[in-house]
């Protein structure tokens, strides 16, 4: 009698040993990444009085940003035909930093009339950052955090908590 409460007993412990789960669950860090653009716009007028000031604030414009020149894309709209000449003058001066022709996305406006145009040239330089944020652990009573990307993490723990909760109200059947 007393071997068989013994046989029972180590049954039993291997029995709810072998439905045990022996992976604990890991928190995961689910990242999101987004891309954020970054550009900086310069202006400038080409007639005839602005002209060698418009040259060489280009010139020092792209000379700040000439080790990053790769990275971005470039925009060169010109508005008038005075603007052709400066861009003329930025074509020749990226070529000579080494920036290929593929890089660049020339827009000409110069036969489109708007009244309200002040200026004859405008250079646009995109930057995308990476932006990643690092999901928190999930708590009870913080749920949907998609602003942080963590939305998949806290939808997890709201439906282990109280998944009845995770349906819409029309979803649940009423009996």
């Amino acid at each position: 009698m007393r071997n068989a409460k013994w046989i029972i007993a180590c049954f039993t412990l291997i029995a709810l040993i072998g439905c045990s789960s022996r992976n604990t669950v890991v928190e995961t860090s689910s990242v999101s990444i987004e891309l954020i653009p970054v550009t900086q716009t310069i202006s400038l007028n080409a007639d005839a009085q602005h002209l060698a000031q418009s040259k060489s604030v280009l010139t020092k414009y792209l000379d700040e940003f000439k080790g990053n020149l790769s990275s971005h894309n470039m925009t060169i709209t010109v508005f008038s035909t005075d603007g052709m000449f400066l861009q003329r003058y930025a074509n020749d001066y990226l070529a000579r930093l080494g920036v290929p022709e593929q890089q660049i996305q020339q827009e000409d406006l110069s036969r489109q009339y708007n009244p309200l145009q002040r200026f004859d040239f405008k250079i646009a330089l995109t930057e995308y950052i990476v932006h990643t944020a690092d999901c928190k652990p999930s708590q009870v009573g913080q749920y949907f955090e998609s602003g942080n990307g963590c939305a998949a993490e806290s939808s997890r723990l709201r439906s282990l908590v109280s998944p009845e909760t995770m349906l819409g109200k029309h979803m649940i059947p009423t009996y």
